[in-house]
């Protein structure tokens, strides 16, 4: 359950230790771990998985258990892969920043503004709005068809009406649902909502591709608004 005290791998195979310290009341530690699970116990660290990150005043015996955390540790907003590069997502623009493309007007049943972000041109920041109750999307395509292309949305949850900002891609057909991307990286969400039948967000996205299932948003490219 949440509160039992973690129990200790009774092999530790795969785990090097490199250093460890205690000073004025901070710890630092640095290790290898196989990437690969050994046993039942353990993660696969390849895998896309939340990370929950946590401390305790309480310590003990390193051959016994970790005790429950002081404080509620904090979570990641989505799975990660940190096997893979991770970058830092650039500051939101302010609620005055410009917008160099737009297509519609805030408030039009269908907004969509993009202007490379000012504080680091490797990311595009996006705006989308529009009235709909399940989901608002751009798409990035070769051509004028759904088709193998790279589709950024925002996706209303109507279980509490909380709204996601999603990278997906068409796998293969104009009708083919939306495949998500499994990473989510490169996706930096800003600012999401949902009130009164209609669907805002803003976030920033890498203008790189960063994997197949991206298009480098710097070529040109047709956009499928939705």
């Amino acid at each position: 359950t949440q509160y039992a005290p973690n129990e200790v791998d009774p092999t530790q195979e795969g785990v090097c230790t490199h250093s460890t310290n205690f000073d004025n009341g901070r710890i630092t530690c640095s290790f290898s771990r196989l990437i690969e699970a050994i046993d039942s116990s353990d993660r696969t660290l390849s895998d896309d998985l939340f990370l929950l990150f946590g401390t305790s005043e309480s310590g003990g015996s390193a051959t016994t258990s970790l005790t429950q955390h002081s404080t509620t540790p904090q979570i990641s907003e989505q799975r990660a892969n940190v096997t893979q590069s991770v970058t830092q997502c650039p500051p939101a623009p302010g609620s005055d920043a410009t917008y160099t493309f737009q297509f519609g007007s805030p408030g039009d049943d269908y907004y969509f503004a993009a202007r490379v972000n000012l504080d680091d041109a490797n990311y595009l920041d996006v705006i989308l709005e529009a009235d709909a109750n399940g989901w608002v999307a751009v798409g990035f395509s070769d051509d004028r068809t759904m088709n193998s292309d790279d589709v950024l949305g925002c996706k209303r949850d109507p279980s509490d009406d909380s709204v996601a900002v999603i990278d997906t891609y068409n796998p293969t057909t104009q009708y083919a649902p939306n495949d998500v991307d499994p990473t989510q990286e490169g996706v930096c969400t800003h600012s999401t909502n949902f009130d009164n039948g209609r669907i805002t967000c803003s976030f920033s996205r890498l203008i790189e591709a960063i994997d197949s299932s991206d298009r480098t948003l710097s070529d040109d490219l047709f956009l499928l608004f939705g």
